[in-house]
């Protein structure tokens, strides 16, 4: 299956799940980068459900018979530069599967802020274009104790349970 991996990633948490998905898989990679950096715009604009848009793409989603798409959830949204690429596309999106490194976890998953939610929020964009979501919580690759919005992925944290988790949904992306 010709699959491209898009990413956005504020903290490089998602960069480093895309790109590990993207090796993988042996597929081709791409990076979201909105038109406007400010994260307090970028904020302001996923919670209002505004559109400032994206830098042009390398590559053109519509050439590929999948999509993987890599990002975060902020306050239970679809944030801005993913809202803003899915909207563009998603008539030419043939099939999506997001994946995000979250701070939401399994206790949460199902609340207002919680990554469920935010895949429910996928199916209304996307339709039936959008295959799965998938969460890999980053609290699984932190000390007891640690806020999620301050954990940052790296080769020496992304071990154990989240490495777990990473591998069954590589696993799963490999066989569809």
């Amino acid at each position: 299956m010709n699959t491209l991996v898009l990413y956005y990633s504020r903290t490089g948490n998602n960069r480093l799940v895309a790109q590990r998905i993207a090796e993988r898989l042996a597929c081709d990679i791409d990076e979201i980068r909105p038109a406007l950096g400010s994260f307090f715009f970028l904020l302001l604009g996923s919670a209002m459900k505004a559109g400032l848009g994206n830098r042009k793409l390398a590559r053109d989603p519509g050439d590929y018979d999948r999509v993987i798409l890599c990002g975060p959830i902020w306050m239970g949204t679809v944030v801005l530069p993913l809202r803003s690429f899915l909207l563009k596309y998603r008539k030419r999106i043939k099939s999506l599967a997001f994946v995000t490194a979250c701070g939401s976890d399994e206790t949460s998953k199902s609340g207002g802020f919680g990554y469920e939610t935010v895949f429910g929020k996928f199916r209304d964009i996307l339709g039936p274009a959008f295959a799965k979501g998938y969460a890999l919580p980053v609290t699984l690759a932190a000390p007891a104790g640690a806020v999620s919005t301050k954990i940052v992925l790296d080769e020496t944290n992304f071990t154990g349970e989240i490495a777990s988790r990473y591998e069954a949904v590589v696993e799963e992306l490999g066989r569809a």
